[in-house]
């Protein structure tokens, strides 16, 4: 089923015949084909059967079918979805009534409602802060009117949201407001949003932001700086954090170094080669290539890179035995525990460096910041985003990611960061691309149940 929904061969006959089937990954993938592009012989008719599924991941994949291709014609099994127990199905059909509906339908009352059942209780932020952000799309005079809440709301995600919604609503003093934020991803969705509508305030939120620790709201902040009549007040700014962070020692503070590179190569000139000499000699061969690249062209003399890269830990077969028949168990903050038994002999050295980690404590009060309903969780990050992690990198042990095994984020090639992600479907898609390193053995409906935001009260190795 996978293969021919991937080939886009699946037959109207083959769907209707795999929606019936005892397989809940099996109906799952025919929703996906009655979804697909191209004319599907009673496409609807397929669709309304996948939603009335009782498994929650078939009517998600129905819901997200629907969006793209019947949305145009009609909202009503989005809207009905908006009351589906299951809070992923719930919270893609907010995401989808953000967009066009037939004008016939009129408004959606769904938004409105839920916009005002925003609480300050833990985990019932979810559903109103997805609603402002779609209410702002559809009916933006009721969104300013309520905005004030979700910007001064206590949960640092909820005025993440907020920003995406002022963004929407081009509230640019909001965004200022939010771009000063006391969490940083909330100030990167903030300066995102100014920097992406084109506002000249962007420039003086960016500056600021170059003075902060968070890599990703850093990598944010150089988009500010396209103008070349910024460079005055840019290049000294871009050159000082350059430095801050290179102290660091971080391997993965390459993204947010190399963007710098990048945009002192654009604004800078050979005045500023002397700030640039020692990072020809710098821990990171990328960084250090690049250096030599940005000089070269600034002086016309070849310069060559010589790049001083940090050991990696060393891992002995000794460390690998203790860790045989061994399990992480995560324990999630009011929710349960999941246990993931780890697989040493195909991927020792992730093994032994997880194990490390939970054994120094370094998961305990950390979330999972990323829930891609019908695909992964991804958690473990000190700054709950995509950009902070563990300091040195990681190798990449690739394996076949199915639904339930476990493996590290990476933005590259053996950059994992020690980040954590949970398969939550078979995704051949990944194969072989990043490490697999334990399977969940035990627990996956807590897997399963996690939203955005929810806390790893701890991590621990534990016997099999």
């Amino acid at each position: 089923m996978a293969a021919l929904v991937t080939a886009n061969e699946a037959t109207p006959s083959i769907i209707e015949r795999a929606l019936g089937d005892r397989d809940v990954e099996v109906r799952r993938l025919a929703a996906l084909a009655a979804g697909a592009e191209g004319a599907v012989t009673d496409r609807e008719r397929l669709l309304q059967r996948a939603l009335k599924d009782g498994s929650a991941p078939v009517r998600l994949e129905a819901v997200r079918a629907w969006g793209r291709r019947l949305q145009a014609t009609s909202c009503a099994p989005i809207r009905a979805a908006v009351m589906d127990a299951d809070p992923h199905v719930r919270l893609q059909a907010i995401d989808l009534l953000g967009g066009e509906c037939p004008q016939a339908e009129g408004p959606s009352p769904e938004l409105a409602s839920l916009v005002g059942e925003l609480s300050a209780r833990p985990r019932e932020w979810h559903a109103p802060a997805h609603a402002i952000v779609s209410l702002a799309r559809r009916e933006p005079a009721a969104a300013a009117q309520v905005l004030p809440r979700f910007v001064e709301h206590p949960t640092w995600q909820v005025r993440m949201y907020a920003a995406r919604a002022a963004g929407v609503l081009e509230r640019t003093s909001v965004l200022v407001a939010l771009g000063a934020d006391p969490h940083d991803n909330v100030r990167e969705a903030a300066l995102a949003s100014l920097i992406d509508s084109k506002r000249p305030e962007a420039v003086g939120v960016a500056l600021d932001a170059l003075g902060r620790s968070d890599y990703q709201l850093v990598l944010t902040a150089t988009r500010a700086f396209a103008d070349p009549s910024t460079a005055p007040r840019a290049v000294p700014a871009l050159i000082n954090a350059l430095k801050r962070i290179t102290k660091e020692h971080k391997d993965t503070s390459r993204d947010p170094r190399i963007a710098i590179l990048e945009r002192l190569q654009a604004l800078g000139d050979k005045a500023q080669a002397p700030a640039l000499d020692a990072y020809l000699k710098d821990f990171d061969p990328r960084v250090a290539a690049k250096t030599a690249e940005i000089l070269q062209a600034w002086t016309g003399a070849p310069r060559a890179a010589a790049p001083q890269p940090v050991p990696s830990p060393a891992v002995t077969l000794a460390a690998v035995q203790e860790l045989r028949s061994k399990r992480l168990r995560v324990t999630m903050a009011g929710r349960g525990s999941f246990d993931i038994a780890l697989d040493v002999d195909f991927a020792p050295l992730t093994a032994v460096r997880i194990a490390r980690r939970v054994g120094e404590g370094y998961y305990n009060g950390l979330t999972f910041h990323r829930v891609a309903a019908n695909f992964v969780i991804q958690g473990g990050s000190p700054g709950a985003n995509e950009y902070a992690g563990d300091a040195l990198y990681m190798r990449d042990e690739v394996g076949i990611h199915r639904r339930g095994t476990v493996g590290i984020s990476t933005r590259g090639r053996d950059t994992g960061d020690a980040q954590i992600f949970v398969n939550l479907v078979d995704s051949p898609r990944l194969d072989h691309q990043y490490t697999v390193f334990g399977t969940v053995v035990a627990g996956m409906d807590v897997v399963d149940g996690v939203l955005e935001g929810d806390v790893i009260e701890r991590i621990e190795v534990v016997g099999s």
